[in-house]
């Protein structure tokens, strides 16, 4: 499927204001993300997976990782139009 417009590639389930937005939320601070009522609810979840962490005794090393991947996931949700509920439901059954 082909945008005639800008003659790019549009992947079905996928768009390029989606796109962006993932985008802004790996580039963005945490504190950026929290500002932004469309990515608040995302750096919440990230949040959270990490005070988990923490919460179970893990090290600081494996805070941030597990805050990486966290936030890796919720991009890629971003990206493919998963509503909030899908979205905490697959960090928490990540989490476990």
């Amino acid at each position: 499927m082909g945008n005639r417009k800008s003659g790019r590639t549009v992947t079905p389930g996928h768009s390029p204001g989606q796109e962006r937005l993932a985008a802004a939320f790996l580039k963005n601070t945490p504190e950026m993300n929290h500002a932004d009522p469309r990515l608040a609810p995302a750096q919440a979840i990230v949040n959270a997976a990490m005070q988990t962490a923490r919460d179970r005794g893990e090290s600081a090393r494996m805070v941030g990782t597990i805050g990486d991947s966290t936030r890796q996931l919720v991009t890629d949700r971003i990206k493919t139009f998963m509503d909030a509920i899908s979205l905490a439901a697959a960090v928490i059954w990540w989490l476990e």
